[in-house]
């Protein structure tokens, strides 16, 4: 019966537990997130960056290939040299993406394996 007290909820008991370890939870999934947001910005950041400098690096191969159909020296040493600045910036923009990838794979991992050891200790 409700006012029986052997049947009362005991304040603390394990439905308590259960609750606290949800709350333990959700913080290690919002922590991750915060952590992880800022990476997957800068990831996008960089895919961006890369595309801008490769549509650019498209355009000055054409502008190079009229440059050269026309005959014009001085058009083509500077198209060579703009293709040249943007391979050389491209290849610096792949290798920060390439470390920021790597930053936020192992934050991943990090928090997955947190998760992991909360979800079984939980068992």
């Amino acid at each position: 019966a409700p006012g029986d007290p052997g049947t009362r909820r005991v304040r603390g008991g394990p439905g308590r537990d259960r609750r606290a370890r949800r709350r333990e939870r959700a913080a290690l999934v919002q922590e991750r997130s915060r952590i992880l947001r800022p990476l997957e910005a800068e990831i996008e950041r960089l895919e961006g960056e890369i595309s801008a400098r490769e549509r650019q690096r498209a355009e000055c191969e054409a502008a190079l290939a009229r440059a050269s159909e026309a005959g014009d020296g001085g058009r083509i040493a500077e198209a060579s040299r703009r293709h040249a600045r943007l391979g050389r910036e491209i290849d610096a923009l792949y290798d920060a993406l390439a470390a920021a990838v790597e930053a936020r794979d192992a934050q991943a991992r990090r928090f997955d394996a947190r998760l992991e050891a909360h979800d079984a200790s939980s068992d």
